[in-house]
């Protein structure tokens, strides 16, 4: 290693890269290579000011062009690899390179730097990915892999806020809004002990409570492709509008794979727009035309446009019994799958919300 620093120190253009390590000694076969300029090869990180002493967690920087961990075992499957890093204290050298993931976002190409004071994301290399960054005079967020970090003001630099471990069987279904017991066995992150877990939530007991209605009816698929057949309701109004004025649902599932897509709308004219915009969707989503829409035949479904819209776009209609919400129970079940939800997940909230 004393070798590999010597020719590091001295000529900061050259690439290093280990091709074997015998027995953790000093002894290693390096590839030397003088193709590349500075520039292109050395990482700078300017916000180190040579302080020894560690700190926890991740930090966000702007000026580092890499990511770096001080811990081996942050790391999968990681390679030996030895890179020259150049520092405000001075060039350091990584031992390790390989997959890191903080809060869901998996970053490429972390170096381990063994006693580096500081655990590294490197912002400028997240954002010429595709990620956003915004920072505030105290906080900011880190947006990546439709994940979001939120980042702590500690003098110059922000700190990666951890993540609040959930540690009751009422956190985890919490958190997961509300999810039924037996689908965290889908869930890696779910403890194995929480599976099986009898945990009775009080709010989604309320949630379930209706009033008698009319005996179960034979929900069973009956289409063999995407698009065959939707059914559409709209679900209101309920008591309570919400922050944009909203008093309804309109809602579109597909019969085949029971996709659901949904909007709230403020009064029922608005279902012939919006309806139009989840059909078009759901068609270039599915990559499928949708054939036949299976509705209550009330008269927002009944327009003029949208029955001319239909007929261009090849879509039959398939109305209910008057009178029986039961004909239409795809639409409706889904209905009260989606109040249910909404209200377990208030609790003692405003409703407006």
């Amino acid at each position: 290693m004393k070798e590999i620093e010597r020719i590091a120190t001295t000529r900061p253009s050259v690439t290093l890269a280990i091709a074997e390590w015998q027995d953790q000694t000093d002894k290693a076969l390096v590839t030397i290579s003088e193709d590349h300029d500075t520039e292109q090869n050395a990482c700078f990180l300017t916000s180190i000011d040579g302080t020894t002493s560690a700190q926890e967690g991740w930090w966000a920087d702007s000026c580092s062009t890499v990511h770096i961990t001080n811990d081996l075992s942050d790391k999968s499957n990681p390679q030996l690899y030895v890179w020259v890093i150049t520092t405000g204290a001075g060039p350091v050298f990584s031992t390790h390179i390989g997959t890191t993931t903080v809060q869901g976002i998996n970053l490429m190409g972390v170096l381990v730097v063994p006693n580096f004071p500081r655990k590294i994301i490197s912002t400028g290399d997240i954002t010429s990915q595709g990620g956003r960054l915004s920072l505030g005079q105290k906080v900011g967020e880190l947006t990546f892999q439709g994940r979001t970090i939120r980042l702590i003001a500690v003098g110059k630099l922000h700190k990666v806020e951890e993540e609040e471990a959930m540690t009751t069987d009422m956190e985890w279904h919490e958190r997961y809004g509300h999810l039924p017991f037996q689908a965290f066995s889908k869930v890696p992150e779910a403890p194995v002990s929480f599976r099986a877990s009898r945990y009775e939530c009080d709010k989604c007991a309320k949630a379930k409570m209706v009033k008698p209605v009319s005996p179960a009816q034979n929900n069973q698929i009956r289409t063999k492709a995407l698009g065959e057949l939707v059914h559409s309701d709209v679900c209101g109004p309920f008591s309570t509008q919400d922050a944009r004025g909203n008093r309804y649902i309109v809602t579109l599932i597909d019969d085949f794979s029971r996709f659901v897509m949904a909007r709230a709308i403020q009064n029922k004219s608005d279902v012939e727009r919006n309806l139009q915009e989840l059909i078009v969707l759901f068609e270039t989503m599915s990559n499928s035309k949708v054939a036949n829409l299976h509705c209550d035949f009330g008269g927002e479904y009944r327009s003029k446009t949208l029955m001319t819209l239909l007929r261009k776009r090849g879509i039959d209609t398939r109305p209910t019994v008057a009178y029986h919400s039961q004909t239409n129970a795809v639409a409706e079940r889904t209905n009260r799958t989606i109040v249910t939800n909404i209200r377990a997940n208030l609790g003692e909230l405003p409703k407006s919300l």
